[in-house]
C-alpha cells in the first residue's frame, strides 16, 4: 500500500507498483520480478510492522463476462 508511511507502517517502493500491466505482460515480470512469497508467519508479534506484499492485483476490464445482465 503506498500510503503506508501515512500511517507509520513500513513501505518498500518496488519499480512495479503503482503500474497497469496487460495480462500478455504477465510471463515477463513474473520472469524479472518473482511472485510474492505467501510463507505462513509462525510469529505475529511485530506483523504489521513487517513489509507485507502476499498477492498479485488482478482486474479484469471486459463487459464479456457480464453482457448477459447489461442493457
Amino acid at each position: 500500500m503506498e500510503v503506508a508511511p501515512e500511517f507509520g507502517l513500513p513501505h518498500e517502493p518496488r519499480p512495479y507498483h503503482g503500474l497497469i500491466f496487460r495480462l500478455d505482460q504477465l510471463t515477463e515480470l513474473v520472469d524479472t520480478y518473482g511472485l510474492p512469497r505467501s510463507e505462513p508467519d509462525e510469529n505475529y508479534t511485530g506483523y504489521e510492522l513487517r513489509t507485507a506484499e502476499k498477492y498479485v492485483e488482478v482486474q479484469l476490464w471486459s463487459d464479456e463476462p457480464i453482457r448477459a445482465y447489461v442493457s
